[in-house]
């Protein structure tokens, strides 16, 4: 590696003459390459890199909030069946939950305010279309006077689901309580809306609890550290955002052969047949199902039986 001198020379030169969105980038490069084992003059170089790339974010962002053009990243279009909106404090790791989640276009680095503009990423889940988003951090005391908070605000408001990040190596008690201050001082009440309080970095099954009492944020709680914590993540969206899982099969057929459908709480038989086909609806006499909504397994029920959550239905036509 170069010598603090040269590198601080070396990095001058490269930005010089450079856009604000080139710079970005430059910056942005140096800052993912940096080693992780340098002492003294690199550390506060490195330091001066962050605070001159969150400069630049911070003065584009102004102009792309104010203009109010079609090309404004802060104007979405909610697409799906379903949008969660990732919600956390600098460097909670929301845009690797993200990237877990199949998206891209987030930057995930090690130093805070990485996302700066908000990401995007529509996926499935069996018949549902779910819309992601990766908003910047929520900063303590400074949300409300940010040149894109307002718009920020619109973005939360209009989610299904509200999804609280937060990054468990830390104080999360604390995290929360910040997190539910700066989202009361910008109009927004947890309490009206679906939440889902993800826990990132958990390094031991143990130090996860999923119980909500004496929490300061409501909602479902899980906890990220295995693959299969990250899988289950879309599924705990679609409950938080009031869908129940179904499995539909014809008659005769092994659970193999079903199909898992992503249905409206408080479904019936009829509906999930309609979601099926429509002929079938037309058709259908009743079912037969498993699961908590049936007093006992196999149990026979009308066209107008209302379905619970991991049911697994027959369908029965004429």
């Amino acid at each position: 590696m170069l010598n603090a001198k040269d590198l601080r020379r070396k990095i001058n030169e490269s930005l010089k003459g450079k856009s604000e969105v080139e710079q970005i980038g430059i910056i942005e490069g140096y800052i993912q390459e940096w080693p992780s084992n340098v002492r003294g003059e690199y550390v506060r170089m490195r330091r001066h890199l962050v605070r001159r790339l969150n400069k630049l974010r911070t003065r584009s962002l102004t102009r792309a909030s104010s203009g109010g053009h079609s090309d404004d990243p802060f104007v979405i279009a909610k697409s799906g069946h379903l949008t969660a909106a990732l919600v956390g404090l600098p460097n909670a790791g929301k845009s690797y939950v993200f990237h877990r989640l199949g998206g891209d276009g987030a930057t995930i680095a090690d130093y805070p305010f990485a996302t700066v503009i908000p990401a995007i990423h529509l996926t499935s889940l069996d018949n549902l279309r779910i819309q992601i988003i990766d908003l910047p951090p929520l900063v303590e005391g400074t949300i409300a006077s940010l040149p894109y908070g307002e718009k920020l605000t619109r973005i939360v408001s209009l989610a299904d689901v509200l999804c609280i990040v937060l990054d468990a190596s830390g104080d999360t008690e604390v995290q929360e309580l910040i997190l539910a201050d700066e989202l009361n001082s910008i109009g927004i009440k947890t309490e009206g809306m679906a939440v889902l309080v993800l826990n990132n970095r958990v390094k031991y099954a143990a130090d996860f609890s999923p119980m909500t009492e004496g929490s300061i944020l409501a909602g479902t709680r899980v906890g990220l550290r295995s693959k299969r914590d990250f899988d289950c993540v879309l599924s705990q969206i679609a409950r938080a955002g009031g869908y129940i899982s179904t499995l539909a099969k014809p008659p005769g057929r092994s659970l193999d052969q079903a199909n898992r459908l992503w249905m409206k709480d408080g479904t019936t038989v009829r509906d999930l047949a309609a979601s099926v086909h429509k002929e079938l609806a037309r058709r259908l006499i009743g079912a037969r199902v498993w699961g908590e909504s049936a007093r006992q397994p196999g149990q026979k029920v009308s066209a107008d039986h209302l379905l619970a959550d991991g049911d697994v239905v027959e369908l029965l036509a004429q």
